[in-house]
């Protein structure tokens, strides 16, 4: 019996060491296990990030690269800093803190539901971004940390101003013509920072959609958009809302020769498209405008009112041909 007790009494203090010794070791690899899921979800998040947040906030998120999308390289930095009132960003009364819980629950709703009022998708509520896409680019965007207070300089202001002014944008006149009703969505929805409206690649690697809903197409893609669907209004407004990243295994090579960037998806109402696509239908492909359209605006040049509208009033802001109209018909101007 002595002899049970004691042999039980030894086997017990084996195991108890012998978990110790796991314990200890597995206690050092769960740092090294934690930080390599950590490592992968970055890696993911930076092929993500580049195929959906890129072409906006720039490869290295400085920011200011199309429609005055903002610095996401120092955002931890940004929001954890004390302005002048000594209360950081991120514990204003009713701020980040008390609506998000946290910066990272912040970047992901972001992601997730876009921002009002501006151009910024809503990659995971539009479908184009799955969950653990938008919790991987996240990750990516909070390894940055950038610790240099730069939010001073002139080139921040002026990217604060570009997003206020897309926040802003004016809604379409409705007395103005469809044409020009179509331009102001063009212009609003910041189309105009990428593409031309002719057959010429723009400076921000985006391909002109002169001609998109012609006979032959564009000179970048034909008669196809650039996931190989046929152009038609229904793929059209779906390539809009959804970009690239849902169709990155169906990408098709363009024609032209070209290399072009990829898209982020917009968001856009049936009635902005309605809009949208009267200009992109009133172009050729070298940027002219169609017969149809032509007579359009020598109907409103003229002062007569165009069908089942009224007339344009002088000066309509961005109406095409109107005095300081940042691009008219055909331009190959871009922000």
């Amino acid at each position: 019996m002595t002899r049970n007790i004691l042999i039980a009494t030894l086997f017990s203090l084996a195991t108890a060491v012998l978990l110790g010794i796991i314990f200890v070791n597995e206690s050092g690899r769960l740092p090294e296990s934690d930080a390599a899921i950590v490592a992968e979800r970055i890696e993911r998040g930076a092929r993500d990030y580049e195929g959906a947040c890129a072409t906006c906030h720039g490869l290295a998120g400085q920011g200011g690269v199309a429609f005055g999308a903002p610095r996401l390289n120092n955002i931890v930095y940004r929001y954890t800093t004390p302005g002048s009132d000594g209360v950081a960003p991120f514990d204003q009364p009713n701020g980040i803190k008390d609506k998000y819980g946290t910066i990272r629950n912040y970047i992901e709703a972001t992601l997730y539901s876009g921002v009002r009022g501006s151009p910024m998708p809503a990659f995971g509520a539009q479908g184009i971004l799955r969950q653990d896409q938008i919790e991987n680019i996240t990750s990516y965007v909070l390894s940055w940390r950038t610790n240099q207070d730069q939010d001073n300089l002139p080139q921040a202001a002026v990217q604060a101003a570009n997003l206020e002014a897309t926040r802003l944008a004016p809604t379409p006149d409705p007395n103005a013509n469809p044409v020009s009703q179509g331009q102001l969505v063009f212009t609003n929805k910041g189309c105009n920072g990428c593409h031309t409206m002719n057959d010429q690649k723009s400076p921000a690697q985006a391909p002109g959609l002169g001609g998109l809903f012609q006979p032959g197409g564009t000179r970048a893609y034909g008669e196809q958009l650039p996931n190989g669907r046929p152009v038609n209004d229904e793929n059209v407004k779906d390539w809009i809302l959804k970009g690239t990243i849902p169709y990155q295994n169906e990408h098709i090579e363009p024609i032209d020769g070209e290399q072009y960037g990829v898209m982020p998806g917009i968001q856009i109402t049936d009635e902005e498209y309605e809009a949208l696509s009267v200009w992109l239908k009133a172009h050729n492909q070298d940027g002219s405008l169609t017969e149809e359209a032509q007579q359009i605006m020598n109907q409103t040049q003229e002062g007569a009112p165009a069908v089942g509208q009224t007339p344009v009033p002088t000066g309509v802001p961005n109406q095409p041909g109107a005095p300081n109209s940042p691009a008219g018909p055909g331009s190959t101007a871009t922000p």
